[in-house]
């Protein structure tokens, strides 16, 4: 069987055409990055761990990456603190039904790059997280359940903490 010649042929060219039409295929289907542009919105894309009891979720668009940060008290009230790798121009948060007001974050830093909102009670998990960010005159927007609010360690200490300074 190997002592034809066009089978030996046949084994060598068929994986050469097969990586070909592999990165073909890539280049005429992918569609090309473009940067935002001002006075439009972008949808941000809710990560994984905003799925699971974290305490964080990550949210994302092209190179604009979010982290929304639990941080709750003993009495069941806390925060909820934005952090960008852009400096922010504002940012309003919703959690709830439709009918909620958006509350307006307040800067902790003078970089913008980190927000806060101070929250009464502890939402319920099947309550909904509405996000909207200004960066550079361009709106992101977002939303994700609030499952990953229930933080919980079995050493009594906030190990997110440490990993966000």
């Amino acid at each position: 069987m190997l002592t034809n010649k066009h089978v030996i042929v046949a084994m060598i060219v068929a994986p050469i055409l097969a990586v070909i039409a592999y990165f073909a295929t890539d280049a005429a289907v992918s569609e090309t990055p473009q940067a935002a542009q001002a006075g439009q919105s972008y949808q941000l894309v809710a990560g994984g761990n905003c799925r699971y009891k974290s305490g964080i979720c990550s949210m994302k668009n092209g190179d604009v990456k979010l982290d929304i940060i639990w941080q709750s008290n003993k009495d069941q009230a806390g925060q909820i603190v934005v952090q960008s790798n852009y400096p922010l121009q504002g940012a309003k948060m919703s959690i709830g039904t439709s009918q909620s007001e958006p509350v307006s974050l307040m800067p902790l830093d003078e970089s913008n790059t980190r927000w806060q909102l101070m929250a009464e009670h502890k939402q319920d998990d099947s309550e909904p997280l509405k996000l909207v960010i200004g960066i550079d005159e361009t709106l992101y927007f977002g939303e994700a359940d609030t499952v990953f609010f229930d933080y919980q360690t079995s050493f009594g200490k906030d190990f997110r903490a440490e990993a966000i300074q």
